[in-house]
C-alpha cells in the first residue's frame, strides 16, 4: 500500500463512525452563532464550508448567501447533512474545478486535524477556490492556551485526531507561505461556559497569552 493510500486509510478510520457518534451530539450551534455575528454576509456570496462536518453551517447561512457548497470525506458526517449542497471527497480536487469561485470560504474547526505538509497544501487550494478579494474564516484552538499546553506535555489527554494545534503566530506563517497577505487575528474565549468566565485573564501582562482560548482568523485573498 503507497503511504498516500495508508493516510486515507488511516484518516477514514479515525473520522469513521466513532468519531461521528463522539461529535454528533454536541451542540455547535451556539459556537457557530457567535463566530458568525463578526461575518458581514451578502445575498450574492457563493461560500465554501472546508471539511463542513454535519453541515451545521448550511442551516445558519442558507438565508443569508446565494449557495452553500460543503465539502468532507467523512461518510458518515456528510449522511447526516440535510441540506444545501454537499460533496464526500477530496477537499483539493474539488477547489481545483472551482477557480476564483467563492466569496467565502469557512474552515471552523478544521485546521487542528492538519499537519503543516497538508495545510498548505488545502489552504493553498483554498486560496485559490477563492475570488479576488474573496476571505478564508478559520476557527481553532489556540496552540498557546494553557489547557492546550497542558494537553502537549501530556498532563490531560488530547483529542487524537487534533495533530495540529498551532497558536496565532504559527497559523500566520502557514498562511503567508499559500499567498495570504491580510491576515487578522481575533482572541475569542473558550465555548464552553465554564471555561470562558476565566477570559479576563487573558489581559494579565506576559501571563495572559496562556488564556486566549480560541482563534477566529480572517484572510482576504
Amino acid at each position: 500500500m503507497s503511504k498516500q493510500k495508508e493516510e486515507i486509510a488511516n484518516n477514514k478510520k479515525l473520522y469513521g463512525l466513532d468519531y461521528y457518534k463522539r461529535y454528533s451530539n454536541i451542540d455547535l450551534m451556539p459556537r457557530m452563532l457567535n463566530i458568525l455575528k463578526k461575518i458581514q454576509f451578502a445575498k450574492n456570496d457563493i461560500v465554501l464550508d472546508a471539511g463542513c462536518g454535519s453541515g451545521v453551517l448550511a442551516e445558519l447561512t442558507n438565508k443569508k448567501v446565494s449557495k452553500y457548497y460543503g465539502v468532507n470525506f467523512s461518510t458518515e458526517m456528510i449522511r447526516s447533512a440535510k441540506i444545501a449542497e454537499f460533496i464526500c471527497g477530496d477537499l483539493n480536487k474539488f477547489c481545483l474545478k472551482h477557480k476564483n469561485s467563492f466569496d467565502k470560504v469557512f474552515a471552523m474547526d478544521f485546521s487542528e486535524h492538519l499537519d503543516d505538509e497538508d495545510f498548505i497544501q488545502i489552504f493553498s487550494s483554498l486560496h485559490y477556490s477563492l475570488k479576488p478579494k474573496g476571505s478564508v474564516f478559520i476557527h481553532t484552538p489556540n496552540g498557546k492556551y494553557i489547557l492546550e499546553v497542558f494537553k502537549k506535555a501530556g498532563i490531560i489527554k488530547g483529542a487524537p485526531e487534533h495533530i495540529g494545534i498551532r497558536d496565532n503566530t504559527e497559523h500566520i506563517r502557514l498562511l503567508k507561505k499559500v499567498g495570504f497577505s491580510k491576515i487578522r487575528v481575533i482572541f475569542l474565549p473558550h465555548y464552553i461556559n465554564l471555561l470562558s468566565i476565566f477570559d479576563f485573564l487573558k489581559y494579565i501582562p506576559f501571563l495572559g497569552k496562556f488564556f486566549q482560548a480560541r482563534l477566529f482568523i480572517i484572510c482576504e485573498k
